[in-house]
């Protein structure tokens, strides 16, 4: 039984290891990690941040949800941050947005239940999850709640199996810990939704963003409550504050309309039954851009926070576009800073330390903040929190550590060879960016129709076109001084460093061009795609008149297209069109169809390995990188690391031929990732030979192979099987290997793809890469 018992442990650990073989790549993530050096005139942060909960047993431990990059954990009072399992759950990249609310069990805090979407922008997401180990693995526990947005979920103090959540579509609750959900209250845009504070309570205040509703009896039924305000200002951004210093006290806020029925401030003093008009909401704005203004600079439901002290009923908080107190009950406010000053803005949750109610924090835009001292000054505590949300993003070609990212708010950031990565843009960068074969500290905004000298200056590249994101820029990498543009024709400059540029057209199209590329081994050869679908090819582009031809494309292009030309073989060219890649071997003149397993999704990114003689080609779709070459029939999966909580919005690649040589990618809320090649890899397994000495054959094979010596190995020899990420597969030891002895090698049961056969003993060692068909 013990031998059984082995064997099975023995299959079982194979079985386990295949299953992680079909999956290539090693990725790690690249930042910004540290919270960003700030060298620009306004506040930076580092990603947007949706909410934050104690733990209730150790308040050294704190959760924060964003929207795009899941879920993420603190052990030392929010000093630093680390992500948790929700970068490895599927479905999560399914929902597109990910973590809006977090509830955490108090008599285990190991199981967490996780409400999915976007609090701020009001979005679905993949309902509600559940974990049972802190948040490392998570399993759906949705049934009858589906996939609604869960903007708050509160746990009964009374019976931990007991949880209400206040969704975008009514209030639900389970008695059962989260197996099956029950709708409580039908319909209603809920916004906001907490417990009356005190230990043994059952009631309820819940807010859509025009009603009030109370519960006495722990979520099972809902009264509506009538509010003494125009009905104008009963718009958006229903928030509730409470406080431990009176459990009977409500405060109630909305945003209002962008005029004078703007944020009015509401009292109760009977637990939520009935209310006055603190502050009308003719009154200053308390979510505008300014402590003058009423109305004009309207902001909306997605930021605005309300919070009470803990320890006094009459001082208050409002987050917006800036932090405003008031210390009499909400009467009058005083600003504590503008938007630009202090604090970031756009914010979402504030959370008062339970330790020390001193302490608050503000969840926003930026990442998450704290002020030790009533408001008087805030600072980032944000270190990990790698939730940027890019845009775009681009990378040298040349120098390893240089790379720069427009991020949702957080504006532009570079990373120059360590963290933390430095701002030097602010607000919202959108543009699309690329970067020369030059320079270490300069990228092209093709926005703006500039070369950006990062914090530094920058100057107009003189386009001969008014600049855009859809324009498109290729600089050959054996021509430095050598450009392509192209928007909707295609033109060239020889004068890329003057001040401007000198743009001459080569090729009128009057149509989009959506795909350009020059051969990186010859400048004067150029491929473009054009929005009509056709494919046009030069190989004198540098040419006084250069000569075109012009051929349709494969596959429709409507959904985009990319093209990717090979180094290592003249007229070599992959081509994407929407969801199928073709390969061309006579410069676009035909096509054939290499899509093979890629899923049908689209393409937004195609790129060739040139230093690569097999044709070495990386393409990426919003949730995967996958790679082929000329020796696979189907293509890998090389995203073994990626976290799968957001979409990928850029693929890069830093090249130099050597094993620092890195793809990346960058994220919308999980910042950059880079991985080595999948040659780098390869290498660090087959660096030993035994030249004509060994072979495997038949390869490629369809599973059973023959492992062959031409020359004796004395002595206890070991074979071995790594995958393409030098993971042991496979392996027997003390054989004897004799001159032309044959050992027979069954890898029927391996996943196709490419395998790295070891033959060793304590002299030599010789290697040789299989295909398993």
């Amino acid at each position: 039984m013990k031998k059984l018992n082995l064997v099975l442990s023995f299959l079982f650990l194979i079985y386990f290891q295949i299953l992680n073989a079909q999956i290539g790549g090693s990725w790690k993530l690249v930042g910004p990690v540290l919270f960003p050096v700030n060298d620009v005139g306004q506040i930076n942060g580092i990603g947007r941040i949706e909410q934050i909960k104690f733990d209730p047993v150790n308040p050294q431990k704190v959760y924060a949800t964003s929207s795009g990059g899941g879920l993420f954990v603190s052990t030392d009072g929010t000093t630093t941050w680390k992500s948790t399992g929700t970068d490895s759950v599927s479905a999560f990249a399914q929902a597109g947005n990910v973590a809006a609310s977090v509830c955490i069990d108090y008599t285990n805090t190991n199981i967490l239940y996780l409400g999915t979407g976007d609090a701020n922008y009001y979005s679905r997401g993949f309902g509600i999850w559940k974990s049972l180990d802190g948040g490392d693995t998570w399993a759906g526990s949705s049934t009858g709640v589906g996939n609604r947005l869960a903007v708050e979920i509160l746990m009964s103090p009374n019976d931990h199996n007991t949880l209400i959540a206040a969704t975008d579509d009514g209030i639900w609750k389970t008695t059962n810990a989260g197996a099956t959900w029950i709708e409580k209250h039908t319909g209603g845009d809920f916004t906001d939704m907490q417990f009356k504070p005190c230990s043994t309570t059952h009631t309820i205040y819940a807010s859509t963003s025009s009603t009030f509703w109370v519960s006495d009896d722990v979520g099972e039924t809902w009264t509506g409550i009538s509010l003494p305000v125009p009905t104008p200002a009963l718009q958006n951004g229903g928030r509730i504050g409470v406080s431990k210093a009176d459990s009977s006290i409500v405060y109630l806020t909305y945003v209002g309309d962008d005029s004078a029925n703007c944020t009015p401030i509401l009292k109760s003093v009977n637990s939520g039954h009935a209310f006055t008009v603190i502050k009308p909401a003719n009154t200053c704005d308390l979510n505008g851009y300014d402590s003058a203004s009423l109305g004009g600079y309207y902001q909306g439901n997605y930021n605005f926070c309300l919070a009470v002290d803990p320890t006094n009923i009459n001082t208050l908080y409002i987050g917006a576009e800036m932090i405003w107190k008031s210390t009499d009950g909400g009467v009058h406010w005083t600003a504590n800073y503008h938007w630009w000053e202090g604090i970031h803005p756009d914010m979402h949750y504030f959370a008062f330390s339970p330790t020390n109610p001193s302490i608050l924090y503000n969840a926003n835009d930026g990442g998450v903040w704290q002020t030790p001292d009533g408001s008087a000054t805030w600072y980032p505590t944000s270190d990990g929190l790698s939730t940027s949300e890019c845009y775009h993003a681009t990378n040298s070609p040349i120098y390893k550590d240089f790379i720069c990212a427009g991020l949702q708010d957080n504006g532009g950031v570079f990373l120059n060879q360590a963290e933390p990565w430095q701002t030097f843009q602010a607000g919202d960068q959108t543009d699309t960016w690329a970067a020369d074969y030059t320079d270490s500290t300069t990228f092209y905004d093709l926005g703006g129709g500039l070369r950006q000298q990062l914090a530094n200056s920058s100057n107009n590249l003189g386009f001969p076109v008014s600049p855009g994101n859809y324009d498109l820029i290729d600089f050959p990498p054996l021509q430095v001084n050598t450009a392509y543009l192209a928007d909707s024709n295609i033109y060239l400059t020889s004068s890329l460093f003057s001040n401007p540029p000198v743009w001459n057209s080569i090729l009128s199209l009057n149509t989009p061009v959506i795909a350009l590329a020059s051969d990186p081994g010859n400048a004067n050869v150029v491929y473009a795609v054009t929005k009509a679908g056709k494919c046009w090819y030069s190989a004198n582009a540098q040419a006084a008149t250069p000569t075109w031809t012009s051929s349709n494309a494969p596959a429709s292009v409507v959904n985009g297209a990319c093209i990717a030309p090979v180094k290592s073989t003249a007229g070599v060219v992959y081509m994407s069109c929407g969801n199928k890649v073709y390969r061309s071997a006579n410069n676009g003149t035909s096509w054939t169809n290499v899509t093979a397993n890629l899923p049908a999704v689209n393409i937004i990114n195609l790129y060739a390995d040139v230093y690569s003689g097999t044709e070495a080609i990386y393409a990426a779709t919003a949730d995967a990188v996958w790679y082929k070459d000329n020796t696979l029939t189907n293509w890998l999966n090389y995203s073994k690391g990626l976290p799968s909580t957001c979409n990928i919005t850029n693929m890069m690649l830093f090249n130099d031929n050597t094993n620092n040589s890195r793809i990346r990618v960058s994220f919308y809320g999980r910042g950059v990732w880079e991985s080595p090649l999948n040659r780098v890899i390869n290498a660090g397994i087959a660096s030993e030979t035994i030249t004509n000495a060994m072979k495997v054959y038949p390869n490629p094979g369809e599973g059973k192979f023959n492992v062959w010596m031409g020359t004796a190995l004395n002595g206890s020899s070991t074979l071995q099987v790594f995958n393409t990420l030098g993971q042991l597969m496979y392996e027997e030891k003390d054989l004897s290997f004799q001159t032309g002895k044959v050992k027979e090698l069954d890898l029927t049961y391996f996943p196709s793809g490419v395998y790295f056969v070891r033959l060793s003993n304590a002299d030599r060692a010789g290697v040789v890469k299989v295909i398993k068909e």
